[in-house]
């Protein structure tokens, strides 16, 4: 599984590296701390060198992570990522509400518990990180 990562926090980027490397050591990871960079990565994952899954912060320079995830839906000629994750430390409604409006697969919070890590990795699948539930995205309206 390939994944990029856009984070513009060098130390979430490693945190996440070394908690896939001890829960999912096969997926392949690659950091952007540039929504800039990361829409040019995309674009050059070309002939099934694409990305499998997108994890998205949505604190981030030069646009939010909502913003950018609206461009990689618009993004043409290029392979898209099955799943998009959005994992922030945002707990707000608004974010919620947003996270559902630019269709993210999941919305993991980040928090100082590294069992947030298999909540993410849960995420990447579909299912959840410990105890197997769905990861299903929070209603903004509950």
């Amino acid at each position: 599984m390939r994944v990029l990562y856009l984070e513009d926090d060098a130390l979430d980027g490693e945190a996440l590296r070394r908690a896939l490397r001890r829960l999912r050591p096969e997926v392949e990871l690659e950091l952007s701390s540039s929504p800039t960079a990361a829409l040019q990565r995309l674009q050059r994952a070309v002939n099934g060198l694409g990305f499998d899954t997108l994890i998205v912060d949505v604190s981030l320079p030069e646009m939010n992570g909502f913003e950018f995830i609206d461009h990689v839906h618009r993004l043409e000629n290029v392979a898209r990522p099955a799943r998009i994750v959005v994992f922030t430390s945002s707990e707000h409604r608004i974010d919620l509400a947003e996270a559902e409006r630019i269709r993210a697969d999941a919305y993991v919070v980040k928090t100082a518990d590294p069992r947030c890590f298999d909540d993410l990795v849960g995420a990447l699948d579909g299912v959840g990180g410990v105890n197997g539930e769905p990861v299903q995205l929070p209603s903004a309206t509950s």
